[in-house]
């Protein structure tokens, strides 16, 4: 029996081709893994009738439901290939790697939200734990940053069936330092400027996948894409001069005459744009960019002395991208 350690375990991935639920071929790091959480339901049915006594006299088996979250620091985004669509580029600066917004799954690489493959294993001296998840697609993923921790990344999944084995693939852990907040920047406009002392926060993008079962197997059989969503946070320090951009995209027009009463204008104010960009070591940057941003909510602005306030904001996008590289999302690349 194996005895699970993060020094003898691993998680890593890899794209499905041919039919749904075939398996690929896992050979890929997600990232720096800090935590694999599967679940393993049967939904068995727990039969009984009328006059058949107090206790029940059968089960059956009922449909396999089969979810988890893998939660890693973030390296760079090929991951999120199987959540937002195909990469394009080189990753040069000229030509960056891009994933693009896709509006179906597929069982391809370059089209499509690509179904993959997971495989989890623990080793020892002798013996492998290995479980290969199939057919597998992202529910959700929330990237969180913060000004003492690596860009995090927290993904729920599904999968349609999962085999169980003692053979390990090979592994080999990751040598890239994790992107940083450290090194980033937030920006927030219609022409995106940087927001100083921002202390934490998150973007969750959401698949909403329709899961597809069909009589004749207890298995996922497929998924369709459903409503894609941004979601983000913000907590900011800031003065209250640098506040008031962002307060008056609150109320929908100067903050002095109120909120506004929706029935000038029907909609709040657009084309407001939100970019994250990280650097590490001056050469490898990422840009996290989102399009048509509104901000829903937000706190009590708490003052913390000499001027300052503490704040957060949350709210929703659109898409993904801005107006010069409309639906994508994610963009990295080493100079």
């Amino acid at each position: 029996m194996v005895e699970y350690r993060p020094s003898n375990s691993y998680v890593i991935y890899g794209g499905e081709v041919g039919s749904f639920g075939a398996g690929g071929t896992p050979n890929t790091n997600i990232g720096i893994v800090t935590n694999f959480s599967p679940s393993f339901k049967n939904t068995n049915l727990r039969l009984h009738g009328v006059g058949d006594g107090r206790n029940a006299i059968l089960t059956a088996y009922g449909m396999l439901e089969l979810t988890g979250t893998v939660d890693f620091q973030v390296i760079d985004f090929n991951f999120f290939r199987h959540l937002i669509g195909p990469r394009t580029g080189s990753g040069t600066s000229g030509a960056p790697y891009v994933l693009t917004e896709a509006d179906n799954y597929s069982q391809s690489a370059s089209s499509g939200i690509q179904i993959f493959t997971m495989e989890a294993a623990g080793y020892d001296e002798t013996t492998d734990d290995v479980e290969t998840y199939k057919g597998c697609w992202i529910n959700s993923a929330t990237l969180n940053f913060s000004l003492d921790t690596p860009l995090n990344a927290s993904v729920n999944w599904g999968a349609s069936t999962v085999t169980g084995g003692t053979s390990a693939a090979g592994y080999t852990a990751n040598t890239r330092v994790p992107y940083l907040m450290q090194s980033g920047t937030f920006s927030w406009g219609t022409a995106p400027t940087a927001v100083t002392r921002v202390q934490s926060g998150s973007i969750t993008i959401y698949n909403n996948p329709v899961i597809m079962r069909e009589v004749g197997s207890r298995f996922v059989t497929g998924v369709a894409a459903g409503q894609r969503m941004y979601d983000f946070t913000v907590e900011l320090i800031m003065t209250d001069a640098l506040r008031a951009t962002l307060e008056q995209d609150l109320y929908g027009q100067a903050v002095a005459s109120g909120p506004a009463t929706g029935i000038a204008a029907a909609s709040p104010p657009a084309n407001r744009e939100l970019a994250l960009v990280f650097t590490i070591s001056g050469t490898d940057t990422a840009q996290i960019l989102l399009n048509d941003c509104y901000i829903e909510e937000r706190t009590k602005p708490i003052p913390i002395g000499n001027e300052l306030i503490r704040v957060t904001y949350t709210g929703w996008a659109h898409s993904g991208g801005n107006t010069a590289n409309t639906n994508q999302p994610l963009r990295w690349w080493t100079s």
